[in-house]
């Protein structure tokens, strides 16, 4: 605090305080200038310390340009000064590791379906190939049933996945404790996982050979399928819960999440994107949700199940007779329909009638299996 008397020196010049307030203005004057800049910084905003970063780069590019003297300089011509910005930032907390985990693990959770969409497609290459290249029509024909050949194809499909699973999570734990660390802590979680992965392999696999009756090429099968399931898995997943966030299409999305539910891949998805969202919540939040409850992984492992056993089914229906037989009488049906309706019209010949009735029966015939015999078609003579 100075005072009137106080004196203040200036080099070789001693004022007081009042002969120094004289000489300044009496209002506040603003002095406005601009230094022109020859830089731009480009820098990441999302990155909370990029601005910075960047900065020091812009310093240490400007202080190599202007205050650099020629000393500085070693006798190989090297460099021997260095600029360096150094930035410590504060550590994360337990919750903000924790969000940044679940943010990972909802990451891991949607790029983990990109593959496991894709490796059941395989599968459905041999089963094309056996029935285009005609090795299962000779089993057949050799004496194993239809239904023999699909429960052994089934069965070894499954053990194949099932080695599969094994290696998923054998990757999880070997690299997966930070990102991936929801699906493996605690035990209860891992053993949720092991089982999604699973079921949903045996519950894809049927599915699968449902689609293979649409092919006759091993390749086409394979990459179209593929589609499918990626379709009905990692879109159909990002679809519902973009839907659900915008009010105008949330309840279009609680409509359509019954049909998605009809299909495994979206299933595996739901289902660890529900692990995610417990683990956040019982971990940060401090709530008690059940991993296997029906809200968490309980409804995608109970509808992959009963998937399992219908599409299976389905698969050996369509293997079965009695589709052709179905068929069959519905063809007689139609043509007494279209007969009765002609009747009404106009009068039918007779002969056109009777060949119109065995066509009919012959069709039926045929898409009736009969044992036969051939005898006397060879004779050896000695």
């Amino acid at each position: 605090m100075l005072n009137n008397s106080t004196r203040i020196g200036i080099g070789n010049l001693t004022v007081t305080a009042d002969d120094l307030a004289s000489l300044l203005p009496d209002d506040t004057e603003d002095y406005r200038g601009t230094i022109p800049n020859e830089y731009t910084i480009l820098h990441n905003a999302s990155s909370w310390h990029g601005l910075f970063f960047f900065h020091g780069h812009l310093r240490e590019a400007a202080y190599q340009k202007y205050c650099s003297p020629p000393e500085v300089y070693s006798e190989n011509g090297a460099k021997n000064w260095r600029y360096r910005a150094v930035n410590y930032p504060l550590p994360l907390t337990s919750q903000q590791a924790l969000e940044i985990r679940t943010i990972l693990s909802v990451f891991a959770s949607l790029f983990l379906l990109i593959p496991l969409c894709y490796a059941p497609a395989s599968f459905v290459t041999f089963v094309v190939k056996e029935r285009a290249t005609k090795s299962k029509h000779l089993q057949v024909v050799s004496g194993a049933s239809l239904t023999a050949y699909w429960i052994s194809t089934y069965i070894f499909d499954v053990v194949l996945f099932g080695i599969l699973t094994g290696m998923i999570m054998l990757v999880f734990a070997m690299y997966g404790k930070d990102s991936a660390m929801v699906f493996l802590f605690p035990d209860e979680a891992a053993l949720a996982t092991t089982l999604l992965v699973f079921v949903f392999g045996i519950s894809t696999l049927p599915l699968n050979y449902v689609y293979s009756f649409l092919f006759s090429n091993h390749s086409t099968a394979q990459i179209t399928i593929m589609g499918f399931n990626f379709v009905t898995g990692f879109c159909c997943v990002i679809g519902y819960f973009i839907m659900s966030s915008i009010p105008d299409t949330k309840e279009l999305a609680s409509q359509l999440v019954h049909f998605f539910r009809f299909f495994p891949p979206y299933n595996l998805g739901e289902g660890f994107i529900n692990l995610a969202a417990v683990f956040f919540e019982n971990t940060i939040l401090g709530g008690n949700k059940k991993i296997f409850g029906w809200e968490c992984v309980g409804r995608n492992l109970t509808y992959m199940s009963y998937e399992a056993a219908a599409y299976f089914v389905v698969t050996l229906l369509l293997e079965s007779t009695l589709l052709r037989k179905l068929k069959a009488v519905t063809d007689r049906v139609r043509v007494r329909s279209i007969k009765d309706t002609q009747s009404n019209t106009e009068e039918e010949d007779d002969d056109v009638t009777e060949e119109a009735e065995r066509v009919v029966k012959i069709g039926f015939y045929f898409h009736t299996p009969k044992p036969f015999m051939l005898s006397g078609y060879w004779t050896f003579k000695f």
